[in-house]
């Protein structure tokens, strides 16, 4: 590891360290925008503040002063900056400006440059340009980036290759909000904790990052497997390879993949960026990985491991994934594998409860809101109800938890034919012995039902109990029939 990743990674982890993290709210400017735990983790950590007033204002423009003193103090170089405080070189930088010592150090440290006039314009809003250049040369990359091609297109291709740009869509020329300096911020520090614990015989952040689209978009990732247990590298102690690639997540420990790069030989020894993307293919949800893979030279195969933290993964929806192994912007390989929870304590807890009583009521629907029309019975006189619906109650010992019980309705004809299902999310607190379950389905709900009410006949409502979870067993809570004549 170079002795300034050493640095930063030192001076990060001291200042994480002695700051005690805020109880407070996250500030009310940034609820529901995405970017909560991005912002509250840099305010936390002192790496960003807000305003007086408690906002972020996710919206507003930074400065080149304040961003170039935030790339100061995340590098390490306060102390420097201090010291350096005085007579800039920059005719708009006086030498007691507030930011005089950040921007001396920063200038200095090529973090970042003035404009050719001999000004530096603290005050200029920063564009998204300016940003990037400054966060890819605190990952120490700028050098190489800068043989790669013209500014700020390099500089670009850098940021997506390594994550600083996750969650951010960047037009160069535009000017930077707080809001997206936040996200970058984060996805850099993040970028520059995840060096220091990957620092391991197959990761050498001193070597070179490989840019050359040629070897990139030429290398292909074979051999993907999976397996948890020992999640040392090259460990083959205790590991339990999946042939089903199913996983249940666990409490602790790791799910852990390996695979090879067949990749063509190169010069000497640099690191080929890769993002390990796992897409679930049953609901809308993508989440990435970046890792870099040492290459040495006159090779054209190389293995690796990446552990993937439970921590995370559980995180995660249940479902069906395929892990796609990117470089370049391509797919150069994938695998699927199956994330679910374990239900079965859950599901063996509601086995036992006892059904206190079970019943069918009607009730009139008038403008999506129920009245106070309803009755309870098995036989109803047709044109009364538009909706009917099954009630229950259930009893059980104090769980000494919150049960997660996830219930799903469905309605029959008189010929068992499915009509119409719903599910919805239920839970049995801590401290409960008793729980009332209820759920109905309007007439509408029903696109065969051409009449304005349910048709005469017999009907049939069944409430069931971790249905259509995965790798769950299904539990059947109730069964009624009614008729409407």
């Amino acid at each position: 590891m170079s002795k300034r990743i050493i640095c930063m990674t030192m001076v990060l982890l001291l200042l994480f360290s002695s700051t005690v993290l805020s109880q407070e709210a996250v500030p009310p400017d940034i609820l529901n925008t995405g970017i909560e735990e991005e912002v509250k983790y840099l305010l936390d950590r002192n790496i960003m503040s807000g305003f007086p007033d408690g906002t972020f204002k996710p919206g507003e423009e930074i400065t080149r002063a304040q961003f170039a003193t935030i790339a100061v103090k995340c590098s390490g170089f306060a102390e420097e900056a201090a010291s350096s405080m005085g007579e800039t070189g920059f005719v708009d930088v006086s030498g007691d400006h507030w930011a005089s010592g950040y921007i001396n150090t920063a200038t200095r440290k090529n973090f970042i440059q003035g404009y050719g006039d001999n000004s530096f314009g603290p005050e200029d809003s920063l564009t998204y340009a300016q940003a990037i250049t400054i966060l890819v040369r605190l990952l120490g990359m700028g050098e190489e980036v800068e043989r790669q091609g013209l500014w700020p297109a390099n500089y670009i291709e850098a940021a997506k290759m390594t994550g600083i740009l996750n969650k951010v869509n960047a037009n160069a020329a535009n000017i930077c909000t707080r809001g997206d300096a936040a996200l970058m911020l984060y996805n850099t520090v993040r970028l520059m904790e995840g060096r220091a614990e990957q620092d391991t015989p197959e990761q050498d952040m001193s070597a070179p990052i490989i840019y050359d689209m040629k070897v990139l978009t030429s290398a292909n990732v074979t051999d993907i497997r999976f397996f948890t247990g020992d999640d040392s590298f090259n460990a083959s102690e205790d590991r339990v390879y999946s042939i089903t690639r199913s996983f249940k997540k666990a409490d602790s420990g790791n799910l852990n993949t390996e695979f090879r790069i067949k990749h063509p030989q190169i010069e000497q020894r640099a690191n080929f960026p890769l993002e390990l993307r796992f897409v679930n293919n049953d609901e809308d949800f993508t989440e990435s990985f970046d890792v870099y893979v040492l290459i040495e030279p006159d090779t054209t195969e190389t293995y690796r491991e990446v552990n993937l933290p439970w921590e995370e993964l559980n995180r995660w929806p249940d479902g069906n994934y395929t892990l796609e192994m990117r470089s370049g912007n391509m797919r150069i390989g994938f695998r699927t594998l199956t994330l679910y929870t374990d239900y079965t304590a859950e599901i063996n807890f509601i086995k036992e409860a006892e059904t206190l009583y079970k019943q069918v009521y009607g009730t009139e629907i008038v403008d999506g809101a129920s009245t106070e029309n309803y009755e309870y019975g098995n036989s109803f006189k047709y044109g009364d109800y538009n909706c009917f619906a099954l009630e229950i109650k259930i009893a059980y010992d104090d769980p000494g938890q919150d049960i997660y019980l996830p219930v799903t309705f469905r309605f029959y004809d008189s010929s068992d034919k499915l009509m119409n299902e719903y599910a919805r999310e239920e839970y049995i607190f801590e401290g409960t012995r008793e729980k009332i379950i209820s759920g109905g389905m309007y007439w509408i709900a029903y696109k065969d039902l051409k009449e304005k009410q349910w048709p005469k006949g017999r009907y049939k409502i069944r409430i069931y109990a971790y249905a259509d979870i995965l790798n769950a067993q299904e539990i059947l809570l109730a069964e009624e029939s009614f008729r409407v004549n």
